[in-house]
C-alpha cells in the first residue's frame, strides 16, 4: 500500500514497516515518525512510501545467514538510538593540528621505513587473504599487522598517506586494502574517534573486498559486465561478511565491511541502504575505499590521477552519494590535491604534495621535485607563500608520485 509522505504525522507510530520504491526499509513498525525522518525523506525527494514488504523477484540479491544477522543488528541499532547516522563523535580530538612540517630529509627517512612496514603487511595479507576468504584462517593472525598500520598512521599520518604505492598485478586487492585502511584510519583519527573505532574501521576497510575472491575470475577480470554479472559482483560484500564471520571477526567489523559499498542516497549495494541505516564508520570506509580504487587501474579503465579521484568523490558527495561530514574530513586530511600526488606550480616547476594544511584545501605543503620525480630539499608551504600556487595536477614523473 502506498502512503503519501505529506500524510505522515510526527509522533505517529506505524502499524507496519515502511519501505521506499527499491524495497529499502525506512522505518520499522512501532517506531514513531519524527521531524528528522520526514526531513530525510524530503531531502531524498521521496513523496510516497510503501507499507508492505517488497515482493521477492528473480533479481533479488543474494542473502546469507550472516548478512541477515548484520541487517538485523543495524536495524536494532537504529531502533535504540533513532538513527545509526547520529553517532558521530564531537569535534574535540584534532591531532593533525599538532603536526609540524618535517624537512625532506626527515620525511624521506620516515617514508622509507613506513613503505617497508606497509609492504610487509601487504605481503602477509596477500598470503593469508585467500585462506581468510575460504574460511580456513583465524582473523587474529592478521591483527598485529592492523595494529602496526594504525600505529604508523597515529605516529605520523602524513608520512603514512605519502607512502601510497599501487603497483597492481596479483597484489592489487591487498595493496588497495592496506592503503584504503590507512586513509580510513587517518579520517577517523582526525574526526576524533576512539581507539577501538579506529581499529574497527581500519580492519573492515582492509578486508572490504575480500569477498571478491569468492567470485569467478571471469567476473573479476571482465572489462564489461552484463546485468546478471553486475548482480553477481554486487554480492561480494555478502561473501566478505560470511568470510569475516567464519574467521571470528567481531560484529562491528563485519557490519562496516558489509556496508562499505553502500551509499547514503540508497544507490549502493548489496542492500541499497540509505543514510539512516549506514553506520558512520562504514561511511568513512566507503570514502577511503572509493578513493584508493579510483587511483588504481581496472579492466574497464586506467588509473585516475589522485586529484581526479578526489574531484569524483566531491562530485558524488554533492550528488548525495557520500556523507558530507565524512567527505569534509577526508578533504581536510588529504587536501584537494591529495598527499603524494604531483602538481605543476605557477612558476612552472613540478612538486609533490607533502602535507595538507587541513581546511586550506588548495594550499598544501609541497616539495619541489626534479625531472626524475625525486624530491629536492625545497619545501613550500603554499598557505604562507602567496607568490606561488598550484596550476594543475600532473601525471607521475617516473611513477614517483602516487
Amino acid at each position: 500500500m502506498q502512503i503519501e509522505v505529506r500524510n505522515l504525522s510526527i509522533g505517529t507510530e506505524l502499524e507496519n514497516d515502511i519501505y521506499d520504491d527499491h524495497g529499502v526499509l525506512l522505518l520499522k513498525a512501532g517506531q514513531p515518525v519524527t521531524e528528522r525522518f520526514l526531513q530525510v525523506l524530503r531531502n531524498r525527494g521521496i513523496r510516497q512510501v510503501k507499507s508492505d514488504a517488497p515482493t521477492p523477484t528473480n533479481e533479488s540479491v543474494y542473502h546469507s545467514a550472516t548478512s541477515r544477522a548484520l541487517d538485523e543488528a543495524v536495524d536494532a541499532c537504529a531502533d535504540q538510538v533513532g538513527h545509526v547516522s547520529d553517532q558521530w563523535p564531537s569535534e574535540k580530538a584534532r591531532p593533525f593540528t599538532r603536526r609540524g612540517v618535517l624537512s625532506v630529509a626527515q620525511r624521506s627517512k620516515r617514508l622509507a621505513h613506513t613503505r617497508q612496514r606497509l609492504g610487509n603487511a601487504i605481503g602477509r595479507f596477500m598470503i593469508a587473504g585467500p585462506a581468510v576468504a575460504a574460511g580456513s584462517l583465524d582473523i587474529d593472525l592478521l591483527e598485529r599487522d592492523l595494529v602496526e598500520v594504525a600505529k604508523l598512521v597515529g605516529d605520523d599520518p602524513y608520512t603514512a598517506l605519502l607512502a601510497r604505492e599501487l603497483r597492481g598485478g596479483d597484489a592489487q586487492l591487498y595493496e588497495e586494502g592496506i592503503h584504503a585502511a590507512v586513509v580510513a584510519i587517518a579520517i577517523a583519527v582526525y574526526m576524533g574517534f576512539g581507539d577501538a573505532d579506529i581499529m574497527d574501521v581500519g580492519f573492515a576497510t582492509m578486508f572490504s573486498d575480500l569477498g571478491l575472491l569468492r567470485l569467478p575470475d571471469a567476473i573479476r577480470a571482465a572489462p564489461y559486465l552484463n546485468a546478471e554479472q553486475r548482480r553477481t559482483l554486487e554480492q561480494h560484500p555478502v561473501h566478505t561478511a560470511d568470510a569475516l564471520d567464519q574467521a571470528g571477526a567481531k560484529l562491528a567489523r563485519q557490519i562496516i565491511a558489509y556496508q562499505t559499498h553502500e551509499r547514503v542516497d540508497g544507490s549502493g549495494y548489496p542492500r541499497k541502504r540509505h543514510g539512516m541505516f549506514i553506520t558512520p564508520l562504514a561511511r568513512i570506509a566507503g570514502i577511503a575505499h572509493a578513493f584508493i580504487t579510483r587511483c588504481a587501474a581496472r579492466p574497464h579503465r586506467p588509473a585516475m590521477l589522485p586529484y581526479d579521484a578526489m574531484v569524483a568523490i566531491l562530485q558524488a558527495s554533492r550528488a548525495g552519494r557520500f556523507d558530507t561530514t565524512a567527505v569534509r574530513a577526508f578533504l581536510d586530511v588529504m587536501s584537494l590535491f591529495p598527499i603524494g600526488s604531483c602538481v605543476e606550480l605557477s612558476d612552472e616547476r613540478a612538486a609533490r604534495v607533502w602535507q595538507s594544511n587541513l581546511k586550506l584545501h588548495t594550499d598544501p605543503v609541497v616539495a619541489v621535485i626534479d625531472g626524475r620525480g625525486k624530491a629536492t630539499d625545497e619545501l613550500i608551504d603554499l598557505a604562507k607563500v602567496r607568490t606561488v600556487k598550484i596550476v594543475r595536477a600532473i601525471p607521475n614523473p617516473m611513477n614517483k608520485c602516487a
